[in-house]
């Protein structure tokens, strides 16, 4: 099996895709897109893992922007809850 490459723009669109799925599964979301879902996953732990970087660690939640609150909200809503 070949890799394939994706350009950058791509990949943030793949993974901007995948954060607003709703209820479809990442496979399903995968399927849509013509990719392998473990690329997907891998796209998408990549981007929380940049993004959690940027998150303001230096101040307390009750100190957090609303912009800052509605960026972790956004992030938080495409975690996966594991049973």
């Amino acid at each position: 099996m070949m890799k394939s490459s994706y350009t950058e723009t791509f990949k943030e669109q793949a993974v901007e895709k995948v954060l607003q799925r709703g209820h479809k599964t990442i496979q399903a979301m995968a399927d849509e897109l013509n990719v392998n879902h473990y690329a997907l996953k891998n796209g998408l732990k990549t981007t929380r893992r940049e993004s959690m970087s940027k998150t303001p660690t230096s101040k307390r939640p009750s100190d957090w922007s609303t912009d800052d609150r509605f960026q972790l909200l956004m992030e938080s809503s495409a975690l996966e809850v594991k049973p």
